[in-house]
């Protein structure tokens, strides 16, 4: 985020940036709306090019290796700034199966990139991969959605005090 307008409690609306209101720009990444109300986010974005993408399914009995190659590629060691893993839990009704299901994404056009080969050489029930675009990507991702299916996203709310009733 480069710039955040908001709304503060005394009616008055403030930008907040890395040089106006540095302080509230800070608090309000991840301090959702508990420092006024945001009504307007300015992005800079940049040109995406060709990226790579996978799929890999893991069965959940090794569940530790997945997750040991999770924490290495987030690790301040190895970490690379082209790298997304995201990893979920799910059962497949048609093989009665539990399962471990990595979405790895890199950012550049790179075939197998180095920063994946842990979880690539771990035995799995099925890998894909493909160098394609942030479009072809995307449809790909909702193709796997099921049909109504929609995301809720849950806001954090502040912790209750002791003998505090919500």
């Amino acid at each position: 985020m480069s710039n955040f307008q908001v709304v503060l409690a005394d009616g008055s609306i403030v930008d907040a940036n890395t040089t106006v209101n540095p302080d509230l720009f800070f608090a309000l990444k991840g301090g959702n709306n508990n420092f006024g109300i945001v009504t307007r986010v300015d992005l800079a974005t940049f040109q995406q090019g060709l990226l790579w993408a996978a799929t890999v399914y893991n069965n959940l009995s090794i569940v530790d290796d997945v997750i040991g190659e999770f924490v290495k590629i987030n690790s301040v060691d190895t970490y690379d700034e082209y790298a997304s893993f995201i990893t979920t839990f799910g059962y497949s009704q048609a093989r009665d199966l539990a399962l471990i299901s990595s979405q790895l994404v890199y950012t550049k056009e790179v075939e197998n990139p180095p920063a994946y080969q842990g979880i690539l050489n771990l035995p799995n029930l099925m890998n894909t991969s493909q160098i394609t675009n942030a479009t072809a990507l995307a449809k790909v991702t909702a193709a796997l959605q099921p049909d109504g299916a929609r995301c809720v996203l849950s806001l954090a709310t502040p912790l209750l005090k002791p003998n505090q009733v919500g």
